[in-house]
């Protein structure tokens, strides 16, 4: 993640480590690190120039993905997007969030900040249809080709979304089937505060390259949700549509505050 590291040290560093392991399965760069670089530096010739969006990463040495397993589903995850680290629990987790969400062969599951999708695929096996949302781009490919690798893609929507933008899940919930999700607020729950948290109503849908905010299909009501949204817990407009959307059963995946 060094801007300005010469390409043939990098090169030669990644087959070094590769060579050094057989754990090490492969060898990638990124400018960006996890944060935005400087806007004054450029990288050298040859490396990806850095930019504040998410970039893909050069491939220096072995293969650009990570194979896991979960449930005994195969999985290829990327190095792009955000991926729990833990493997020893993860079917653990799965057993658990199947457990309570109860999931019938019926039913409709809404996977918020799904990431590359470990359990979208777990619970698309199990449903009648499955909606995965993220904010993250590269999140979202990676999800969408776990659900193909298992051929859940009919039946699935992989919608790149910002879960606290007010005005992206307006726009999300205009493109639900039946009633817009703003009228069911009448039955508690508050309507979105544009002034809450994140972005703003001028804001436009965080879609990366080749994702809309939604299909052109409406998307069907959840009867299950799942939520995982890390440490930062879940965005204040997103705990408002999630009362909107009246499902079932919600199940929520705590790991910090």
């Amino acid at each position: 993640t060094t801007l300005g590291a010469d390409r043939e040290a990098l090169d030669r560093l990644a087959s070094a480590l590769l060579r050094s392991s057989g754990d090490i399965v492969g060898v990638t760069w990124s400018s960006s690190g996890g944060g935005d670089p400087p806007p004054e530096r450029s990288a050298e010739p040859g490396l990806p120039r850095p930019s504040t969006a998410a970039e893909a990463h050069v491939l220096l040495a072995g293969r650009a993905y990570l194979e896991m397993y979960v449930c005994g589903l195969r999985l290829r995850a990327t190095p792009e997007a955000f991926l729990r680290p833990n493997f020893l629990v993860v079917d653990s987790l799965c057993d658990t969030v199947l457990k309570l969400a109860e999931v019938r062969s019926s039913d409709v599951v809404w996977d918020f900040f799904c990431g590359q999708g470990p359990l979208s695929v777990v619970l698309g096996q199990r449903c009648n249809r499955l909606v995965a949302l993220d904010r993250a781009p590269p999140a979202i490919d990676a999800c969408r080709a776990n659900l193909a690798e298992h051929g859940l893609e009919k039946k699935s929507w992989t919608l790149c979304v910002d879960l606290g933008s007010p005005a992206e899940l307006r726009s999300l919930a205009l493109r639900m089937e039946g009633e817009e999700i703003l009228q069911l607020t009448a039955r508690g729950a508050p309507e979105f505060d544009e002034d809450e948290e994140q972005a703003p109503e001028a804001e436009q849908p965080s879609a990366g390259s080749g994702h809309a905010l939604v299909p052109n299909s409406r998307i069907p009501r959840p009867q299950v949700v799942v939520a995982d949204p890390g440490r930062n817990g879940m965005p204040k407009p997103m705990r408002r549509f999630l009362i909107g959307l009246d499902a079932r059963t919600v199940v929520y995946i705590g790991s910090g505050r």
